[in-house]
C-alpha cells in the first residue's frame, strides 16, 4: 500500500505514559487532544523491547533496532575487555555508543532535514539534522546551568534555601513605601559551585495594607531594579554572566514570588531553571535566534521539584509548564520552517518522574498505597498528564492537512512491591566478594575472589582471558558455575514464598528477548512484577529483601508486559494524518501489541524513505486505510474431518508411520 508523502512529520516522545491511564483521562475529559487524535487517528499499546529502560528503548524508537543490535542493552552497554564497572551510563543516549543507523540519517541519504529536540542521539551523526538540547540523563539538562530553586523563610522546608528579613538600610532612590521596608538577599549559584550571584531584595508596602511588593535589584540602589512584582507575579527574565569551567557564558534568570505575608515575615520567592543563552543548539547559532523569537529555553528542570517538595502551588507549576509547552511548540515550528525540515522528533520526560514517584500511591497493587493518601497522587497524576496533553496540542495546532502527528512513549510504570538484591544473593554464595567501609558507606569489589558480578539485569562471570581480573576457568568451571547460578535464582524463594525471578536464561538463550552480542550478560535475568533492585545502603546493611517503604514504581527492571488494573509497562502510540484510519484502536488480544521496532519504519514509511538501515521492525499496516485484518475463523475443506473426541498424545512429527 503506497502513501502520501508527508509534508512534515511529528513525532512527540512522552517518557512514561501509561497507555491505561491515558485511556482513563481521555474518558474524564481532561486530554482533549489526545482525544481528539485517538478519534481522528489510530492508536495502540506499544511492547517496549527488553529491557524496558529509557535509552534502550528511544534508541529503539530511533533505529527501529532490537538492543542486540544497537548495543545499548544496559542503561549504557559492557564492552568485552573492559572493567565490569565501565558501563558508558553518562554516554547511554548518545550517537558514538549507538551501532544502528538513525531514521535521521536515512532521512539524510534522501536529502531530508530533520530537527531533534532533547532526544537521543547526540552529537549529530550528518549536517542535515538540528539538535536542540541533548538527553544524555533524563535527571540532567546539558543546557543547565543551575537546578531551579526556592527561597524561603520557612526553617522547616530543608529542600529549600532559607532566607531571613530584616529592616533594610543603605540602600538609594528606594520606592515610597507605607511600612518601614525590610530586605533580604537571594543568591543564585551554579551547579558546579564555581560561581554564583547576589541580588538584593526589597520588601515594601504600596497600598498601605501590609507589606506587598518585592523589589530585585543588582546592588542596593533600587534605579538599578530589575523587578518590582506583587505575590503571584513573574519577574522578566534576565540575562547574567556566569563562570563556568573557567569561561564566561550567559545565563537567563527569572523568578515568582509565590507569596508575602502582610507583616513582611514570611515570604516564598520561586526561580526556574537557569539555562544558557545560546549553548543549547547545534549548530550553536541557532540557540540565540531561538532565544530571540521564542525566549530563553528551560528543559528538563521545570517542574521536577514541585512534587515531592511541595515548593509551590499548582498554579505555578502549570505556569512554568505553560512557559515550556508554548516554548516548545514556537521552536519547533520556527526550526522546521527555517531549515526547511520534514522531520520533528522530540522528548518529554516529566511524566516518568510524576510516575516513579506517585503510582505506589495511585495503584492499590502498591505497597505503600494509602487510600487516605490516594487522592493528593491521583491530582499529581491528573495534572502531568494534562501538561502532556497540552504538548500535544501544540503540535495539533500546527500541522496541517498533509502532516502526519505521531504521539509515542518508551514504556509505562508498575509499582513496586519488594526490593531484592543480587549482589547479596551472590556473596551468601562465596561468587562476589566485597570490602565494606562502614564508616564512609563505601564499597569496592575484590575481584581476586569475585566469581560473578551483575549490572542491571545482566551476571558476568569473572571469566579467564576475557575480563580483565578474570579466576573463573572457560570451559567446565564456567558452564558449572552458570548451571548453579541458574538454578539459584530459578528456584529462590523470598520470606513470603514468592518468586522474584520471571526469567533466567544463558546468553546463547537471549535472542529470544531480543538480546545478542558479546558484551550481554552470561545470564540475563528479568524480575517478576512488582520486584526491583536495592539501592547501595542495602547492600551495606546485607539486606536481600525488603518491602518497599515509598509510592515508587518501575518499568526496567520487570516485565515489559506487567500490568494492573490502574498502571502498565507497555508504551503507547496515537497517530493522525493523511491515510491513517480514523477511530482506530488495534486490537491488541487479536493482532498482538505494537512493537517498539516498529515505530522508525512506520515513520520511514511515511515520509517515503528506506527504513533504517538496520531496522529489524516492520510498517504498521494496520493503522492505514484499506487494511484488511486477518481472518480468524478457519474454513472447513470437504477433506478436513471435524474430530471431536479428546486425544492425547504426542507430537505427531515424532511418530513413525
Amino acid at each position: 500500500m503506497e502513501q502520501d508523502k508527508a509534508k512534515k512529520m511529528w513525532v512527540l516522545g512522552i517518557d512514561g505514559l501509561i497507555p491505561k491511564l491515558a485511556e482513563r483521562f481521555m474518558g474524564e475529559g481532561i486530554m482533549p487532544n489526545l482525544a481528539e487524535m485517538a478519534g481522528r487517528g489510530s492508536r495502540g499499546k506499544v511492547l517496549p523491547v527488553l529491557p524496558a529502560f529509557t535509552p534502550t528503548n528511544w534508541t529503539t524508537v530511533a533505529t527501529g533496532a532490537a538492543p542486540g543490535t544497537h548495543g545499548i542493552f544496559l542503561w549504557g552497554t559492557h564492552r568485552v575487555g573492559d572493567p565490569f564497572e565501565q558501563t558508558y551510563m553518562e554516554e547511554s543516549m548518545t550517537s558514538p555508543l549507538c551501532e544502528a543507523e538513525y531514521l535521521w540519517d536515512t532521512a539524510a541519504k534522501s536529502g531530508r532535514k530533520s530537527v531533534i529536540m532533547n532526544f537521543v542521539g547526540y552529537p549529530p551523526t550528518n549536517d542535515k539534522v538540528v539538535f536542540v538540547d541533548n538527553l544524555l540523563h533524563p535527571a540532567k539538562c546539558p543546557a543547565e546551568i543551575a537546578k531551579n530553586a526556592y527561597y524561603t523563610t520557612d526553617p522547616t522546608d530543608t529542600s529549600a534555601s532559607e532566607i531571613s528579613i530584616k529592616p533594610a538600610a543603605g540602600w538609594s532612590s528606594m520606592p515610597s513605601s507605607q511600612h518601614k521596608p525590610l530586605e533580604t538577599e537571594i543568591e543564585v549559584s551554579t551547579n558546579s559551585g564555581a560561581h554564583s550571584l547576589t541580588y538584593q531584595a526589597l520588601i515594601y508596602s504600596r497600598s498601605g495594607k501590609g507589606y506587598d511588593r518585592l523589589l530585585l535589584s543588582d546592588s542596593k540602589d533600587a534605579a538599578r531594579k530589575f523587578a518590582d512584582v506583587k505575590a503571584g507575579e513573574w519577574t522578566e527574565w534576565k540575562f547574567e554572566q556566569f563562570l563556568e569551567n573557567g569561561k564566561s557564558s550567559c545565563g537567563t534568570v527569572r523568578f515568582k514570588l509565590t507569596n508575602l505575608s502582610a507583616d513582611g515575615k514570611k515570604l516564598g520567592l520561586y526561580r526556574s531553571q537557569v539555562c544558557f543563552a545560546g549553548k543549547f543548539a547545534m549548530p550553536s547559532a541557532l540557540g540565540k535566534r531561538l532565544i530571540e523569537r521564542c525566549g530563553p529555553y528551560i528543559g528538563e528542570g521545570v517542574g521536577r521539584s514541585f512534587f515531592p517538595n511541595r515548593w509551590v502551588d499548582e498554579a505555578t507549576l502549570k505556569e512554568e509548564f505553560a512557559y515550556q509547552t508554548n516554548w516548545i511548540g514556537n521552536a519547533a515550528e520556527f526550526l522546521m520552517d527555517e531549515t526547511a525540515a520534514e522531520l520533528f522528533i522530540m522528548h518529554w520526560h516529566y511524566l516518568d518522574y510524576l510516575q516513579h514517584q506517585f503510582l505506589g500511591l495511585i495503584d492499590p497493587v502498591g505497597a505503600y498505597y494509602d487510600p487516605v493518601k490516594a487522592p493528593e497522587a491521583w491530582q499529581a497524576m491528573r495534572t502531568g498528564y494534562i501538561i502532556a496533553d497540552n504538548i500535544v496540542g501544540e503540535f495539533l495546532k500546527r500541522a496541517e492537512s498533509a502532516d502526519t502527528v505521531m504521539v509515542i512513549s518508551d514504556h509505562g510504570n508498575i509499582p513496586n512491591r519488594k526490593v531484592l538484591s543480587i549482589f547479596n544473593l551472590l556473596i551468601e554464595n562465596n561468587l562476589l566478594a566485597l570490602d565494606v567501609n562502614k564508616a564512609d558507606s563505601t564499597i569496592s569489589v575484590d575481584w581476586s575472589k569475585t566469581k560473578a558480578y551483575c549490572h542491571g539485569l545482566h551476571i558476568y562471570i569473572n571469566l579467564k582471558g576475557r575480563d580483565p581480573n578474570g579466576i573463573v576457568t572457560p570451559g567446565k568451571e564456567y558452564q558449572r558455575l552458570r548451571n548453579q547460578l541458574i538454578t539459584l535464582l530459578r528456584t529462590y524463594k523470598d520470606e513470603d514464598g514468592e518468586f522474584p525471578f520471571e526469567y533466567v536464561l544463558k546468553k546463547e538463550d537471549a535472542p529470544l528477548i531480543g538480546l545478542w552480542g558479546e558484551g550481554i550478560g552470561d545470564i540475563v535475568f528479568c524480575y517478576s512484577q512488582g520486584y526491583a533492585w536495592m539501592d547501595e545502603q542495602s547492600i551495606l546493611d546485607n539486606e536481600k529483601r525488603i518491602v518497599w517503604t515509598s509510592g515508587g514504581a518501575n518499568h526496567g527492571c520487570q516485565m515489559p508486559t506487567a500490568e494492573t488494573e490502574v498502571s502498565s509497562n507497555y508504551g503507547m502510540m496515537l497517530i493522525s494524518g493523511p491515510n491513517v484510519r480514523k477511530g482506530y484502536k488495534r486490537p491488541a488480544q487479536q493482532i498482538g501489541p505494537i512493537s517498539m521496532k516498529d515505530i522508525a519504519p512506520t515513520i520511514a514509511h511515511i515520509m517515503g524513505i528506506p527504513a533504517p538501515m538496520h531496522s529489524e521492525g516492520r510498517v504498521l499496516q494496520d493503522v492505514f486505510d484499506g487494511y484488511k485484518p486477518p481472518r480468524k475463523k478457519p474454513v472447513a475443506h470437504p477433506f478436513m474431518k471435524n474430530k471431536m473426541a479428546l486425544k492425547l498424545e504426542s507430537d505427531v512429527t515424532d511418530k513413525v508411520l
